[in-house]
């Protein structure tokens, strides 16, 4: 008896240490989501955005239970469930490692575009047809 409590106590401590550093990790990962925005999308920009994110947060929450709700009552399994809620924690994760990305690829994009609007030819089209 005195074996079976010890072997919970252990069990009880490891899953009090995953759930601390999952709660950090999640706790690191929220907080730091207003530092990220104000950086991919400026400082005049952040009420927009923290307005957008809200909505689609908003949406999700109220979607998300019901759909996970019917694959459970479908599977009769949490475990479903919980495949598909760790495939969209991957996805997130994998977002905000693929974000250095997008941002390089954005500023490339403005430097084009700015490019091509400061173009100035030097001949007309028509000149060129005539030669």
């Amino acid at each position: 008896m005195n074996g079976l409590l010890d072997n919970r106590k252990s069990d009880i401590k490891y899953f009090m240490i995953i759930i601390c550093c999952y709660g950090f990790g999640l706790g690191f990962a929220i907080s730091s989501i207003i530092t990220v925005m104000i950086k991919v999308m400026g400082i005049e920009m952040l009420p927009a955005v923290v307005g957008i994110s809200s909505l689609f947060k908003g949406l999700g929450g109220i979607t998300f239970g019901p759909l996970i709700g019917a694959v459970r009552d479908a599977s009769q399994s949490y475990a479903y469930v919980l495949w598909i809620l760790g495939g969209f924690q991957f996805t997130g994760t994998l977002m905000y490692l693929l974000l250095p990305f997008g941002v390089k690829f954005d500023n490339w994009n403005m430097r084009r575009l700015e490019r091509k609007k400061n173009h100035k030819m030097t001949t007309s089209f028509s000149d060129i047809l005539e030669e």
